[in-house]
């Protein structure tokens, strides 16, 4: 147990005992307390557990401690947009990050190795790419030449460049978005709903042209691909398992699938006609997380464990995509 003592309370409680007559018995060298003594002891036991804050109530409100950093993008029709720190507990809004104004923030990703958020800009038909600091919200910006979505891979910043038949993953400068190297041209393919397997050191996609899981190796460029049902959205642990949102219609699910060749393996949450968006994993807590829609004005928070499929709905404000 915890507990609390003010600097007044142990003055009190010392000017207390050291006032109190104290009779002691010198040939039988034992002391013996008067019974005020006794009752000043008491009362100190009572304080002090009186004093203790870690009751039921307060242990609830604390829930799982935030050990990861999740972000959104706000947008405000004819308003100041911004980059917004969320509670991963609840999606309770932290404090503001960053506002941008009327600019559009697009893609963007947290890059934990310097602690930014990296986006892009359209700024007057000039792309820029954009680094957010966390800590105090200063942003810089370069110009660059714009992709359809980033991956990050360990400390290594991808990118799927759109080239009409000679579409790519390439290799950015995380510090100005530089292309440094061509990681993989495939073609007229299509590339979306990108995922990083820490364990493999791989990104896995979704190749929309041939409706297939597609997967890179960053070490060496290889890639494989393998017929699969399609899903909205990916979402992967830092220990490799896989799970994908499949829209039906009128029996969403969540479901986990094999990394390997992105075979089904098993449902583990129906949310009906709910559409979930932006989903992700929260590494801390073994949980998907996503913007769960019931209709065009509705979105809660939701999270769901992997283990049994118990989720939580949390009301929360309207974003248009999370940032991890």
């Amino acid at each position: 147990m915890i507990t609390h003592l003010t600097s007044l309370n142990i003055l009190e409680l010392n000017s207390a005992i050291k006032t109190q007559p104290i009779n002691i018995n010198l040939k039988s060298n034992k002391i013996m307390r008067t019974k005020t003594t006794k009752f000043l002891i008491l009362g100190l036991c009572t304080l002090l557990t009186g004093c203790s804050k870690t009751t039921d109530e307060e242990i609830n409100e604390s829930q799982t401690p935030i050990t990861e950093k999740i972000f959104a993008f706000k947008y405000v029709d004819n308003g100041i947009n911004s980059v917004v720190q969320l509670n991963p507990n609840n999606g309770s809004e932290i404090k503001t990050i960053a506002n941008l104004g009327n600019q559009y923030l697009r893609i963007a990703k947290y890059y934990s190795n310097t602690d930014e958020i990296l986006g892009e800009v359209n700024e007057n038909n000039t792309k820029k790419f954009y680094r957010i600091k966390v800590s105090d919200g200063t942003i810089s910006k370069y110009n660059y030449n714009g992709y359809d979505d980033f991956v990050i891979g360990g400390n290594k910043l991808y990118a799927f460049k759109y080239n009409n038949n000679n579409n790519s993953i390439v290799e950015l400068d995380p510090t100005t978005g530089t292309e440094i190297t061509i990681l993989k041209s495939v073609g007229i393919n299509y590339l979306k709903n990108f995922v990083f397997s820490q364990n493999t050191n791989t990104i896995i996609c979704e190749n929309n042209t041939t409706k297939s899981l597609y997967k890179i190796n960053c070490i060496n460029g290889n890639t494989e691909s393998f017929n699969y049902y399609g899903y909205d959205d990916l979402a992967i642990s830092k220990n490799g398992q896989l799970y994908g949102f499949k829209y039906t219609t009128s029996n969403n699910q969540i479901v986990e699938l094999n990394t390997s060749n992105g075979n089904e393996i098993k449902t583990i949450k129906s949310v009906g006609s709910k559409y979930l968006k932006n989903m992700f994993y929260l590494n801390s807590t073994n949980e998907i997380v996503g913007d769960l829609i019931t209709d065009s004005s509705t979105h809660n928070y939701f999270k769901c464990k992997v283990s049994d499929g118990i989720s939580s709905e949390n009301t929360f404000g309207e974003y248009d995509y999370f940032i991890f």
